[in-house]
């Protein structure tokens, strides 16, 4: 006769969980910064002045993004089948990735194109930080989120799956 694992207390699972963020958050970021690599290397053929800069932002990205989507997505989808699961997963991962890369962009686009903006902060400011961060996550979305597509894929169904096995 088998009997039950023991009961874990509630600290113990929140480390547990919490190393599982960390590390997750570590290898998303390291697979979304993969895919701008070889997709800046192979189809690019390694001719960009800031590669450095666009991995380090596509993983930054993705370290942002995993927590919240994990905790989005068991918000969503726990308790439900395992489909359900990594439906919320691969939405969460999606939309998340794609939004905290395209903030981070911008925030970067800020700060190279500040001289643009009056130096003086007055009661127009804000229009000008607004329309700017518009139109740094537009170019974003429309130029930086094909960095995505050839690895990203595959790396997003296995990330979803595992995240979906994860969220039972």
């Amino acid at each position: 006769m088998r009997s039950a694992p023991p009961r874990r207390s509630a600290p113990d699972l929140v480390a547990s969980r919490g190393r599982q963020i960390t590390i997750g958050s570590l290898l998303w970021g390291a697979a979304m910064a993969v895919t701008v690599l070889v997709d800046l290397r192979f189809w690019l053929d390694g001719h960009t002045l800031n590669a450095q800069a666009l991995v380090a932002l596509y993983f930054l990205g993705g370290c942002v993004s995993f927590a919240p989507a994990c905790l989005i997505a068991r918000r969503m989808a726990s308790g439900k089948p395992l489909s359900a699961r990594f439906a919320a997963s691969f939405l969460c991962l999606v939309i998340l990735t794609i939004i905290a890369t395209a903030l981070f962009f911008a925030v970067s686009f800020q700060y190279s194109n500040g001289y643009y903006h009056p130096a003086a902060i007055g009661w127009f400011w804000p229009f000008y930080i607004a329309t700017s961060g518009i139109a740094a996550a537009f170019q974003f979305l429309v130029m930086g989120s094909r960095y995505f597509v050839p690895l990203g894929v595959p790396f997003l169904v296995l990330a979803s799956y595992a995240m979906a096995k994860a969220l039972r």
